[in-house]
Protein backbone atom coordinates (compact mmCIF):
# COMPACT_ATOMS: atom_id res chain seq x y z
CA UNK A 1 0.00 0.00 0.00
CA UNK A 2 1.24 3.42 -0.87
CA UNK A 3 0.61 6.73 0.83
CA UNK A 4 -3.02 7.19 1.85
CA UNK A 5 -4.66 10.63 1.84
CA UNK A 6 -7.79 10.55 4.01
CA UNK A 7 -8.69 13.97 2.62
CA UNK A 8 -9.49 12.12 -0.62
CA UNK A 9 -12.25 10.12 1.11
CA UNK A 10 -15.00 12.14 -0.57
CA UNK A 11 -17.13 9.40 -2.11
CA UNK A 12 -19.95 7.86 -0.07
CA UNK A 13 -20.23 4.10 -0.57
CA UNK A 14 -22.43 1.43 1.00
CA UNK A 15 -21.35 -2.14 1.69
CA UNK A 16 -24.10 -4.74 1.33
CA UNK A 17 -23.95 -8.35 2.49
CA UNK A 18 -25.80 -11.23 0.84
CA UNK A 19 -28.24 -13.21 2.98
CA UNK A 20 -29.34 -16.52 1.45
CA UNK A 21 -32.72 -18.04 2.26
CA UNK A 22 -34.88 -20.83 0.84
CA UNK A 23 -38.29 -20.27 -0.70
CA UNK A 24 -41.37 -22.49 -0.56
CA UNK A 25 -40.09 -24.81 -3.29
CA UNK A 26 -36.51 -24.94 -1.86
CA UNK A 27 -35.27 -22.38 -4.39
CA UNK A 28 -32.46 -20.13 -3.20
CA UNK A 29 -33.25 -16.45 -2.66
CA UNK A 30 -30.45 -13.94 -2.28
CA UNK A 31 -31.27 -10.73 -0.45
CA UNK A 32 -28.82 -7.92 0.22
CA UNK A 33 -28.81 -6.06 3.54
CA UNK A 34 -26.85 -2.91 4.34
CA UNK A 35 -23.70 -3.63 6.31
CA UNK A 36 -22.41 -0.06 6.63
CA UNK A 37 -22.04 3.25 4.77
CA UNK A 38 -18.66 5.01 4.77
CA UNK A 39 -16.61 7.64 2.97
CA UNK A 40 -13.88 6.38 0.66
CA UNK A 41 -11.57 7.31 -2.18
CA UNK A 42 -13.00 5.70 -5.34
CA UNK A 43 -11.06 5.61 -8.60
CA UNK A 44 -12.48 4.25 -11.86
CA UNK A 45 -9.94 1.94 -13.51
CA UNK A 46 -9.45 1.48 -17.25
CA UNK A 47 -12.30 -0.58 -18.70
CA UNK A 48 -11.88 -4.09 -20.09
CA UNK A 49 -14.20 -5.44 -22.74
CA UNK A 50 -15.58 -8.93 -22.55
CA UNK A 51 -18.10 -11.07 -24.43
CA UNK A 52 -21.04 -12.18 -22.30
CA UNK A 53 -23.71 -14.35 -23.95
CA UNK A 54 -22.64 -13.15 -27.38
CA UNK A 55 -22.77 -9.45 -26.45
CA UNK A 56 -19.77 -7.16 -26.11
CA UNK A 57 -19.81 -5.77 -22.55
CA UNK A 58 -17.50 -3.12 -21.07
CA UNK A 59 -16.85 -4.16 -17.47
CA UNK A 60 -16.19 -1.10 -15.32
CA UNK A 61 -13.76 -1.64 -12.46
CA UNK A 62 -13.21 0.56 -9.44
CA UNK A 63 -10.42 0.79 -6.88
CA UNK A 64 -11.54 1.81 -3.37
CA UNK A 65 -9.49 2.92 -0.38
CA UNK A 66 -11.26 3.23 2.97
CA UNK A 67 -10.93 2.43 6.66
CA UNK A 68 -10.77 -1.25 7.62
CA UNK A 69 -14.26 -2.51 8.40
CA UNK A 70 -15.20 -5.75 10.16
CA UNK A 71 -17.43 -8.09 8.16
CA UNK A 72 -16.40 -6.82 4.72
CA UNK A 73 -15.23 -9.66 2.48
CA UNK A 74 -15.38 -10.74 -1.16
CA UNK A 75 -18.99 -11.91 -0.82
CA UNK A 76 -20.07 -8.29 -0.21
CA UNK A 77 -21.06 -5.77 -2.85
CA UNK A 78 -20.41 -2.03 -2.98
CA UNK A 79 -23.16 0.41 -3.90
CA UNK A 80 -21.66 3.61 -5.31
CA UNK A 81 -24.09 6.09 -6.77
CA UNK A 82 -26.82 4.06 -8.46
CA UNK A 83 -24.57 1.11 -9.39
CA UNK A 84 -23.54 -2.06 -7.60
CA UNK A 85 -20.07 -3.61 -7.76
CA UNK A 86 -18.91 -7.14 -6.83
CA UNK A 87 -15.86 -7.00 -4.55
CA UNK A 88 -13.14 -9.06 -6.23
CA UNK A 89 -10.20 -8.53 -3.87
CA UNK A 90 -9.35 -6.89 -0.55
CA UNK A 91 -5.90 -5.92 0.75
CA UNK A 92 -5.59 -4.85 4.40
CA UNK A 93 -2.78 -2.53 5.48
CA UNK A 94 -0.81 -4.34 8.19
CA UNK A 95 0.35 -1.18 9.97
CA UNK A 96 -2.56 1.23 9.50
CA UNK A 97 -6.37 0.85 9.76
CA UNK A 98 -7.02 0.99 5.99
CA UNK A 99 -7.98 -1.42 3.24
CA UNK A 100 -7.92 -1.33 -0.55
CA UNK A 101 -10.59 -3.08 -2.61
CA UNK A 102 -11.09 -3.80 -6.29
CA UNK A 103 -14.62 -4.30 -7.57
CA UNK A 104 -16.34 -4.98 -10.89
CA UNK A 105 -19.64 -3.40 -11.92
CA UNK A 106 -22.55 -5.83 -11.73
CA UNK A 107 -24.75 -6.44 -14.73
CA UNK A 108 -28.44 -5.61 -14.21
CA UNK A 109 -29.53 -9.24 -14.08
CA UNK A 110 -26.86 -10.32 -11.56
CA UNK A 111 -28.79 -9.07 -8.54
Amino acid sequence: MGKINIGAFTDRITFLKAINSKGEMAQLHKQYVVLTTVFADVQVLPTNESIVEGNLIALEKIHVVTYTLPGVNTSCIIRWGSYDYNVSCIVHDKTRPFMELDAIKMLKDER
